[in-house]
């Protein structure tokens, strides 16, 4: 069988390498373009993913009244670090 291009196995093998490579550098190149972008981004631009955080928190006197002697030295309130 006559083919156009004449490539021995090892030639193909390289070249195949060459070709994988060659996209995962492009692949990896376009991710930190990608990132590098983002990271350009004006904070006035985007848009807030967590305004109730932003709101100004009052403790609870609730809490303070809710928490009861613990019953052994172990057990404690589900908050009791805060």
């Amino acid at each position: 069988m006559t083919s156009l291009i004449a490539i021995t196995p090892a030639d193909a093998h390289a070249l195949t390498m060459v070709a994988i490579l060659a996209f995962a550098l492009g692949s990896l190149v376009t991710m930190f373009l990608i990132m590098a972008r983002n990271g350009r981004r004006n904070a006035e631009q985007d848009l807030p993913e967590f305004p109730e955080e932003k709101a100004p928190k009052k403790p609870s006197s609730a809490r303070k009244e809710k928490s009861a002697k613990p019953v052994a030295e172990w057990e404690r309130d589900g908050d009791w670090w805060k």
